[in-house]
């Protein structure tokens, strides 16, 4: 009767673990940057929402007012009236925002990438020089 495993067993069973792992791990650290670039496109995505619906509302009115300007605390219109109620979330690092003035802001992406993001007449467009980000809209 046996009671442990041989050298063999425990040899076959450490190369598939090792193959399993060299398979796994970079699959996870693509998928970490696939989870930055969608939270990135998530947020333009809100950002370009609000701003149409804040113009059509406009439009709906009347009022062809085009003049938008974004605060600290938001985006808002010549008239104070609120767009967005809250501001891009900025951070440092991979896969945040960064506010360069009142209507530009860059997206820091995976591996050191950048997009430039600007705000000009209820558009929220994307320079496309200097945006070597993935499938970002």
């Amino acid at each position: 009767m046996r009671k442990a495993f041989t050298m063999i067993e425990v040899i076959f069973v450490l190369v598939v673990i090792g193959i399993l792992g060299g398979i796994a791990i970079p699959k996870f650290a693509a998928t970490r940057d696939d989870a930055f670039i969608t939270k990135a496109r998530a947020t333009v995505g809100a950002v370009r929402s609000a701003l149409s619906t804040e113009k059509q509302k406009r439009i709906l009115r009347g009022d062809f007012n085009q003049t938008i300007s974004w605060n600290s605390g938001g985006v808002f219109d010549a008239n104070n009236a609120e767009i967005l109620e809250y501001d891009v979330k900025s951070c440092t690092g991979t896969g945040c925002w960064e506010r360069v003035d009142s209507t530009t802001f860059k997206f820091h992406g995976p591996g050191g990438t950048t997009c430039t993001y600007n705000l000009n007449n209820f558009h929220f467009d994307k320079n496309t020089s200097d945006c070597n980000v993935p499938n970002m809209p």
